[in-house]
């Protein structure tokens, strides 16, 4: 028996005396229908096979038992080189083998052969110390989860084999595809006719994974362009509507804050009208409005001009808030021009948020051009200012022009509020 190199059994219970242990030469072990394998003494026997090169084990199709001995003494056979495991899919689907840890240990395994073994979810930890494997056959069983990464550490693999084997159709293992068109060292035998199944519809499995399963870059490249285009879609469609009112929403939160400071300081309006106007339009504002307005009284009105009063290094946006909010009145200007400035459209947004968040007249209007109807309805916003508000139509002649000024600061420095729209 000391000599004995192979050794087949064929019995569902095997006991041995193994503190007399005869067959530690022992390099190949055959070892049918069983389903315990122990010494007298109750531990299991197969780690006293320290020379073992060989391991073929397949449990018993009648019965079970309560505990299995394959997780705690495979790790302990560092000689082997071959293990094939049939039949133990009882075993594995009641939890009392471990596949996890199954192959733990076994750095020097050469091949390995599954037959029915009830493996269903095959993992990169599961194969972690097969460093020395060549070759991987499956045969008569499912799998559901083959794991991306799970053949990088087996950098000796050689050849895989999978047999009767019935794939569950899963797009998490589309990276199939691409591992088995670049690898170069590992030969997949009768790869292209395996199957999978998805409920009761049976699928090539390759055509299953290229047609159904979009690749994981191409998606991610896909969704990352469409959420891109679709977020400019929404930006230029809702900026008109949603942007400035949110833009104005946070000044004017800002500046009730701040008018609450101001009125316990006894504060008032710093200016009696701000001036909205183009820049191309500042010949006529010096020429005709500053003296006429500012310049010409009692009374005298206080206007805030951007080019003057704008407070300096301060944020352009702030500087038109701040103003608008410090002046009782909103003076546009409105010219060609004008309508073409994003400033100055900026500038007439604010002023009506201001006036529908105050409830009050605020905004005064001075056509200095004569300007169609067909070109001001361009201009959504100033035609419906236009529709609802009395506007001035700045005259050629000089008498009508200083009854002009009169009526205008007259509106400015009476407290009626709707005052402009009774006189006119």
């Amino acid at each position: 028996m000391h000599s004995l190199e192979v050794l087949e059994v064929d019995a569902s219970v095997v006991t041995l005396a193994c503190d007399i242990f005869p067959f530690s030469q022992i390099e190949e072990l055959y070892i049918w229908n069983n389903n315990l394998f122990i010494c007298f003494t109750g531990v299991p026997a197969l780690e006293y096979f320290t020379n073992l090169r060989l391991l073929h084990y397949s449990s018993s199709q009648n019965e079970i038992h309560v505990e299995s001995q394959l997780n705690s003494t495979i790790p302990y056979l560092h000689s082997l080189e071959n293990l094939y495991l049939q039949d133990i899919h009882r075993y594995v689907q009641r939890s009392v083998i471990n596949a996890e840890v199954l192959f733990y240990g076994l750095y020097k395994l050469q091949t390995l052969h599954l037959k029915n073994s009830g493996i269903t979810h095959f993992t990169v930890n599961m194969f972690k110390d097969l460093r020395s494997l060549h070759g991987l056959l499956v045969e008569k069983q499912t799998i559901i989860v083959l794991e991306h990464g799970i053949f990088n550490s087996l950098e000796k693999l050689e050849y895989i084999y999978f047999y009767d084997v019935d794939f569950k159709c899963n797009c998490e293992m589309f990276w199939i595809i691409e591992w088995l068109a670049t690898n170069i060292h590992v030969q997949v035998f009768d790869f292209s006719v395996q199957t999978c199944s998805t409920e009761a519809i049976t699928f090539n499995f390759l055509d299953y994974l290229d047609t159904q399963c979009p690749p994981v870059l191409e998606f991610t490249l896909f969704m990352l362009t469409f959420c891109i285009t679709l977020s400019f879609i929404l930006f230029a469609l809702l900026h008109e509507s949603i942007w400035w009112n949110l833009l104005y929403l946070y000044y004017l939160v800002r500046e009730r804050l701040n008018n609450r400071i101001s009125r316990r300081h006894g504060d008032k309006y710093q200016y009696d009208a701000f001036v909205s106007y183009s820049s191309y339009d500042e010949e006529w504002v010096v020429n005709q409005l500053l003296p006429n307005l500012e310049q010409s009284g009692p009374p005298f009105i206080t206007l805030c001009l951007h080019n003057r009063d704008f407070e300096l290094g301060k944020d352009i946006v702030d500087n038109i808030m701040d103003s608008i909010q410090k002046s009782r009145w909103t003076i546009c200007i409105v010219t060609r021009n004008y309508l073409r400035s994003q400033w100055c459209s900026m500038e007439m947004k604010m002023t009506t948020y201001r006036l529908i968040a105050e409830s009050r007249d605020c905004l005064l209007l001075i056509l200095l051009e004569k300007i169609s109807l067909e070109e001001i309805s361009y201009y959504h916003r100033l035609a419906r200012l236009m529709n609802k508000k009395t506007y001035l139509d700045w005259p050629l002649e000089k008498k009508d022009q200083q009854l002009l000024w009169e009526k205008l600061k007259y509106t400015i420095l009476t407290p009626t509020e709707n005052y402009l729209n009774e006189f006119l």
